[in-house]
């Protein structure tokens, strides 16, 4: 049986599959192995919005906020913010009342560096992406998914100081990264091996 040995520190994120009864088998194996668990990984999280163990992704918060006008994709669907500070918290103290509910409102003009999102970070990326939750913003982070066949064990990890740092951060929030935790997918992970193994 496969089992799967998940690394977690501030720094590192690292994903380690072995077989506890005998070596996975040769390079080429593992290889063809890493390639499954990285589509796995990314269908899993993109299409199916589900975590490790097999749980739907909560929803995002709907607590209004700030985006900034230079992140990247830009923010769209909120509402400008005026250009000075002091306009800033005189429209703050507005805005609690008169545009609470205004979460399709999009104002003309160039107004400060941020967009205020009344319906929070779910406002935000639904006029990006839709409501669901996915992990993904500028699709580096799972491109990055990297694998590496080592004597009876495969590696996965996430290649680039960056993109290891964004999965640290997710994986903290929203436990994502690890493969074959819960039965129905524990069963798919066992049968690519042994298919890839039964091959060679």
């Amino acid at each position: 049986m496969i089992k799967n040995a998940v690394v977690k520190n501030a720094t590192q994120l690292e994903t380690v599959l072995l077989d506890t009864v005998k070596g996975l088998g040769n390079a080429k194996v593992l290889t063809n192995l890493g390639y499954w668990v990285k589509h796995r990984i990314e269908d899993r999280t993109v299409k199916e919005n589900v975590g490790m163990n097999g749980q739907a992704f909560p929803g995002y918060s709907t607590t209004p906020t700030y985006i900034s006008k230079s992140d990247r994709p830009a923010p769209r669907g909120g509402i400008n913010t005026p250009q000075t500070k002091r306009k800033v918290r005189a429209w703050n103290k507005r805005v609690q009342s008169s545009l609470q509910t205004s979460v399709s409102r999009n104002t003309s003009g160039r107004g400060g560096k941020s967009m205020y999102f009344p319906g929070g970070y779910r406002q935000y990326k639904a006029a990006l992406y839709g409501t669901r939750r996915n992990l993904t913003k500028t699709s580096r982070m799972l491109a990055n998914l990297s694998y590496k066949a080592e004597p009876n064990h495969l590696l996965m990890y996430f290649a680039g100081d960056e993109s290891n740092s964004k999965a640290v951060w997710n994986d903290e929030a929203t436990p994502f990264f690890g493969v074959g935790l819960y039965p129905e997918e524990a069963t798919q992970l066992q049968k690519a091996w042994e298919g890839f193994a039964n091959a060679e």
